[in-house]
């Protein structure tokens, strides 16, 4: 097939909710972060929160995904999509169709940017509030857990105590999605994956 036929081919095609790439950073941007749609991020991410055992949320504002440098030097971060919860508990989600394991550095990088440039030079470190970071990976980035989510948090080793509530890490690895038994997964969350793998 002639270049000119398959961009005739493709202009034409007619899309769906069933033929479109639903892990795709500008669909999953404009589902989660369009103003009006907060309610379907609240409900992603209380599905994610639920499957965990964790605190659910009432309400979420979409924020500005740019954590903008305050140093010449300093690196800046964007995140797919950032927004802040009624308890003021920042959430990212973010959307990565390959990585690796430098991901988890990127990952913390984005943690430490949202966590950091809420505080200004004479604020007090109790204006910190926590950052729950959500990663969709469609690639394997935790090789020896066969669970599609998994969630870190800051702990002691050796007593298994945590340290603080304001990190927590989720990974959900779609590719895990047909190597496990999801009798234990929350029931939204499992239509979360059935909808993302389509």
């Amino acid at each position: 097939m002639m270049r000119e036929d398959i961009i005739e081919n493709i202009k034409n095609k007619i899309i769906t909710i069933d033929n479109i790439n639903r892990i795709n950073d500008c669909y999953i941007r404009y589902l989660f972060s369009d103003i009006g749609n907060e309610k379907i991020v609240l409900n992603f991410i209380n599905s994610v929160m639920k499957n965990m055992n964790m605190k659910t949320f009432c309400k979420v504002e979409i924020l500005n995904p740019f954590n903008l440098s305050k140093y010449i030097n300093s690196k800046e971060s964007v995140m797919d999509i950032k927004c802040i919860t009624e308890d003021g508990e920042i959430v990212i989600i973010e959307i990565q169709l390959q990585g690796n394991e430098s991901f988890i550095k990127r990952v913390l990088f984005y943690w430490a940017s949202s966590y950091s440039v809420r505080l200004n030079k004479n604020d007090i470190y109790n204006k910190l509030t926590p950052v729950i970071s959500i990663n969709i990976l469609n690639f394997r980035l935790v090789k020896d857990i066969d669970y599609i989510h998994t969630c870190y948090v800051l702990k002691e080793i050796n007593y298994n105590k945590i340290l603080t509530e304001d990190c927590q890490l989720h990974f959900i690895e779609l590719p895990k999605f047909h190597s496990n038994n999801y009798d234990d997964l929350q029931r939204e969350f499992l239509s979360w994956l059935k909808f993302f793998k389509g």
